[in-house]
């Protein structure tokens, strides 16, 4: 194929080409070469070919079985962090099958369910943060995400075991941006044994499930069957509830965001006090009244438009495909750039700025396009790679944003709230520093 015809690029040093220089902040070599090359640019990352792709149109490719599989597509060492054929990493009937099983964790009666667990854990850091004073938050934050998984899906009480969890975990997700060499010492051989205790705390909760099945998100999954009246189990299931973790661990990021946001916005913060008073009062939150908040569900929505959580998305091109008149011939590896899609000016006014009425009716703007806004993937979870846990994830985030804005003034010292890029998420510099002092009014 002539060079004329494939995506311009940088190929890079020899065998090496520019992985180095990807793994040090995806975030910026994306925008760099975007910045450089235009929607659709090579290079050379992991000893593989690979086109990464920015966009709309980018997406749609991207979401096309015909054009890339999911399959093959993540360089070894993170296929195998995220402990090898989970849902991201399937396709096709297989997939779809899997998704039918896994989603049995996340029906609306099951999330009816988790809200209430969702809503104590988080009323709870945020009182122990208010009564601290000043409290550094990211490290909480992140924890808050993994207790709210651990006790949903597989009925954890806390205690010594999610706390070495905890540890184990946030060791596992440094190696995502670490060279990865299995050598003792590094930080993949770290991160993989620690995935290895993470596996045998879960068999051990697995077994106990398939004696005595409870209400938990692994006991949903469980039961669940496929069209084919297949269950999931075994390792396959140990692998997705790794999945939701490394899934929804994340949520800290849009939650630290939001906060931020909200923090630095006093009338967007009374808007939506006032949203919250009229439908949710000093009573419990439900789901319904949470489909009911539509600022609430456009700040949401820009929360995750706007939080750096992930840079890509692997794939690999199952059949030459062209955008932009550029081809990506078969066989290379394919990144659909996440964040700097969802900061498209093409799309997105003033994409910078956090503005959640870009959202609303009249503007609209993540509707310019079939698949112009896909934080968490595109098209409907039980049809396509949009996440599973897509809508337990925003609940969290829901849930996290009514109790903070009905129950606290936020006040942010000065501090750095630039962001460590080199980090998946990135994360403030400051850790994120902040004083919550309970309204008045809030029960």
């Amino acid at each position: 194929m002539s060079e004329t015809t494939l995506p311009p690029g940088d190929r890079g040093l020899p065998l090496l080409g520019e992985t180095l220089d990807f793994l040090k902040d995806q975030f910026h070599f994306v925008d760099a070469h975007q910045a450089r090359y235009g929607k659709v640019f090579r290079s050379n990352i992991l000893f593989k070919d690979t086109a990464l792709l920015v966009g709309a149109e980018g997406a749609r490719i991207f979401n096309d079985e015909s054009k890339v599989q999911r399959s093959g597509g993540m360089a070894p060492h993170i296929a195998d962090l995220f402990g090898g054929t989970s849902l991201p990493l399937l396709d096709g009937e297989p997939h779809r099958q899997r998704k039918q099983q896994v989603m049995g964790a996340f029906t609306r009666e099951a999330l009816t369910q988790y809200l209430p667990v969702m809503d104590s854990v988080v009323a709870r850091y945020l009182e122990r943060w208010s009564a601290a004073g000043e409290s550094t938050l990211t490290e909480d934050l992140k924890k808050l995400a993994l207790e709210v998984i651990a006790r949903t899906m597989v009925g954890s009480e806390g205690g010594k075991e999610f706390e070495e969890n905890v540890a184990d975990f946030k060791v596992m997700v440094k190696a995502f941006t670490a060279i990865p060499v299995p050598i003792p010492g590094t930080a993949f051989a770290k991160a993989k044994a620690a995935q290895g205790r993470i596996f045998e705390r879960y068999r051990r909760v697995l077994a106990e499930r398939v004696a005595k099945p409870t209400d938990d998100g692994l006991s949903r999954m469980l039961a669940t069957p496929a069209e084919d009246g297949t269950r999931i189990a075994g390792e396959d299931a140990i692998k997705e509830l790794h999945h939701f973790n490394l899934a929804g661990y994340i949520t800290f990021a849009h939650m630290a965001h939001g906060l931020v946001a909200l923090a630095q916005d006093d009338k967007l913060r009374e808007r939506l006090r006032a949203e919250i008073a009229e439908h949710v009062g000093a009573g419990p939150i439900t789901v319904e009244a949470l489909h009911r908040m539509p600022l609430l569900e456009n700040i949401t929505r820009e929360m995750k438009r706007r939080a750096p959580f992930v840079a890509v998305s692997f794939g690999k091109a199952k059949s030459e495909f062209t955008l932009e008149g550029k081809t990506v011939p078969a066989g290379w590896m394919v990144m659909l750039c996440n964040f700097a899609s969802g900061n498209d000016p093409e799309l997105f006014a003033d994409p910078e700025r956090f503005d959640p009425d870009r959202f609303a009716e009249g503007r609209a703007e993540d509707q310019k396009h079939p698949t112009g806004f896909f934080p968490q993937g595109v098209g409907e979870p039980l049809k396509g790679h949009k996440c599973a846990g897509v809508d337990f994830s925003t609940l969290l985030m829901k849930a996290f944003m009514v109790r903070l804005v009905r129950d606290y003034d936020t006040k942010l010292p000065k501090q750095d709230l630039s962001y460590q890029w080199e980090k998946i998420p990135p994360e403030y510099a400051s850790g994120l520093r902040a004083v919550l002092s309970p309204v008045p009014s809030a029960p």
